[in-house]
């Protein structure tokens, strides 16, 4: 007799349709396949809530190599067997597991393929989900995602001064995995800016790459070294900007930044570094370094990080941080920053 030890499993999931009640509401539907196994009439499925097989949630006989099952999001256990024509029954399957997550939100509005003509905002909508309340919008140009904002408890997120093009939108919730996101819609935004639409159109390079123009800032400092020697200074900058899986981007940096104090007068810093950056919902965390180079004294190696707050749909920040400095000639250098950013993506990837 052959053994079930030569079925393949195959586990999908789908949202659960069949029931409309609130407890059955966040149940998922399981669909188990397996290969079939010539001179077996039936087959039985398994389901456990432990891997030893004794907290059984579901165990049923089929004729076909399929069973669906409605469970809630959780982890399970599960094994199959089989029968002959003489109802002989062959050893149980190895114990797998899988993981039923909750169900991504049900999106409301835009509708699909809405259009929009002339207009200062979109207002993203959906429905609270049965079970978590982390969710994440995400909005994407082609391969390009635009910006990704995680939401604690909200159901609804204005996209402000959107760029004409062609968009995809989908709301996620996180779960106990990652993120499990819902379909994917389309808009369409025009009215707003044809030329510079008509521009993004004609570079398809533009849109392919993960390589965005980022963002200029401007910032002025305190640079303390030592227990009474202050650098009040000023500077600006530019930030472009790789866009890499959801929310982390990585962030190359060149700036300039004038200082001056009683003793050395006024004299430049070059500075070149980069920085590691995540998003979530309108806020931006940054941590990195490099190299400034001060006329005065030499070379210093800094590290440090930048909090950001992200507005105008992702058009413009502002932004505080903190730097530690060391040169060989120099210790004990502190540099605290406030200032401001602007992106030079036309849809606002740069700045977010």
């Amino acid at each position: 007799m052959k053994l079930l030890k030569n079925i393949l499993l195959l586990v999908t999931l789908a949202v659960s349709v069949l029931s409309t009640s609130a407890q059955a509401a966040s149940k998922r539907e399981v669909t188990f396949r397996w290969g079939i196994i010539t001179g077996m009439k039936e087959y039985e499925i398994q389901i456990s809530r432990d891997q030893e097989m004794t907290n059984v949630v579901g165990q049923a006989k089929t004729t076909t190599t399929q069973y669906k099952a409605y469970l809630r999001p959780g982890r399970y256990y599960y094994r199959i067997r089989s029968y002959d024509v003489k109802d002989l029954v062959g050893a149980w399957s190895s114990v797998e597991g899988i993981s039923v997550n909750t169900a991504p939100p049900r999106q409301i509005e835009p509708a699909n393929k809405k259009d929009f003509n002339n207009v200062k905002k979109i207002e993203f909508t959906w429905a609270r989900a049965s079970e978590g309340s982390r969710y994440v919008l995400e909005i994407s140009q082609g391969k390009i995602i635009i910006f990704t904002r995680e939401l604690d408890g909200g159901l609804s997120y204005t996209w402000q001064d959107p760029s004409d093009g062609d968009y995809e939108w989908r709301v996620g919730l996180r779960n106990q995995v990652g993120i499990e996101f819902g379909p994917k819609r389309l808009l369409r935004v025009s009215g707003n800016d044809p030329e510079l639409a008509k521009k993004e159109n004609e570079s398809s390079e533009y849109i392919e790459s993960p390589l965005s123009l980022g963002s200029l800032w401007g910032a002025g400092f305190l640079t303390k070294q030592g227990a009474n020697n202050n650098f009040r200074s000023g500077g600006f900058g530019w930030r472009p900007r790789i866009n890499l899986a959801d929310q982390w981007k990585i962030d190359p940096e060149l700036a300039m930044v004038v200082l001056k104090d009683a003793n050395t007068g006024i004299f430049a810093s070059v500075d070149g570094g980069g920085y590691l950056s995540f998003l979530f919902s309108d806020f931006e965390l940054s941590a990195g370094g490099g190299v400034s180079w001060w006329v005065s004294h030499n070379m210093f190696m800094r590290v440090g990080g930048v909090v950001s707050y992200v507005f105008g749909g992702g058009r413009h920040r502002v932004f505080g941080g903190m730097q530690f400095l060391s040169g060989a000639d120099v210790a004990s250098v502190q540099n605290y920053s406030i200032g401001y950013g602007i992106s030079l993506g036309s849809r606002g990837n740069g700045g977010k």
